[in-house]
């Protein structure tokens, strides 16, 4: 934590969380709804990148007003062994998507493997307390395989294809809508201001609020708000499937123990720039 910080650090990191927590759980979707219906008629996907570019600013202003910031804001230079930072940074955002995805189809395979399983052994005992022990009718395993491989399930873009479900899912319709149309320079910059903003408000700005709490806790309560957020941040029904908290879950937490050992934003916004290059160019979602 800065020097000029004079406040506990359990008191600052406490405040930064609610700021965090307030400024893209509550201010965030607010402003981009007006952005978007207003006066502003933004595209929606446009709207939400200018409102966390604006929550991002809001959560770096009360970090500078607690002094919680390092010096160089986390970004430091781009020359000598920063360039090689980037570098690592590129092959960690290819890892990511390529770890994030696989995982995503795995979790929904194995979900969809193990539900028909349970859903029938709840049907069986459901059955059992309303008919009573002597009046199960005989049934046919292969007709009971058969109803329930065709019960409904909840939608998912992963798995059951080809690992690259994650290409397939909301995260990818997201980037797409926030890049496409015209004007597209202006967006992806906007894009850009709005990732270097949640990465500096979720690793400079509360990291360096909680370092006093040790590595481990600080990291874990970063890596959990930020999952929180961005898992909120899903569509209602898409909130639970894996392509939603699996990448929820492992990139910030990559980016947290990264910029906990190296104290700079650079490789993690090389790492954010490959994932969305992988991300958004990818098949769009079958029908």
């Amino acid at each position: 934590m800065s020097a000029a910080s004079q406040l506990p650090w359990a008191v600052t990191g406490g405040v930064l969380l609610g700021v965090v927590a307030s400024a893209y759980g509550v201010l965030a979707p607010r402003l981009a709804g007006r952005l978007s219906g207003g006066g502003a008629g933004l595209a929606p996907g446009r709207a939400r990148s200018v409102a966390a570019a604006g929550a991002g600013v809001f959560v770096l202003a009360a970090a500078l007003a607690l002094g919680v910031l390092p010096g160089d804001l986390g970004f430091g230079g781009l020359g000598g062994v920063d360039a090689a930072l980037v570098v690592l940074g590129l092959a960690l955002g290819c890892g990511e998507f390529a770890a994030a995805a696989f995982l995503a189809g795995l979790a929904a395979d194995i979900g969809a493997g193990l539900r028909p399983t349970a859903a029938g052994r709840a049907a069986r005992r459901l059955g059992d307390t309303l008919r009573g022990p002597r009046s199960r009718p005989k049934t046919d395993p292969a007709r009971t395989a058969a109803r329930e491989s065709r019960a409904p399930r909840p939608a998912s873009a992963a798995g059951q294809t080809h690992w690259l479900g994650l290409a397939r899912g909301h995260a990818a319709d997201e980037a797409r809508a926030r890049v496409s149309g015209p004007g597209a320079r202006w967006a992806v910059a906007a894009l850009a201001l709005a990732v270097a903003g949640e990465e500096a408000a979720f690793r400079p700005v509360l990291l360096e609020a909680l370092r006093g709490s040790g590595a481990v806790a600080a990291v874990a309560v970063a890596v959990l708000a930020h999952a929180a957020l961005r898992v909120r941040g899903a569509p209602a029904g898409r909130r639970l499937t894996p392509e939603s908290w699996v990448p929820a879950l492992l990139v910030p937490t990559a980016h947290a123990v990264l910029y906990w050992r190296t104290g700079t934003l650079v490789p993690l916004l090389a790492a954010d720039a490959a994932f969305l290059a992988l991300l958004i160019p990818t098949e769009r979602k079958r029908p």
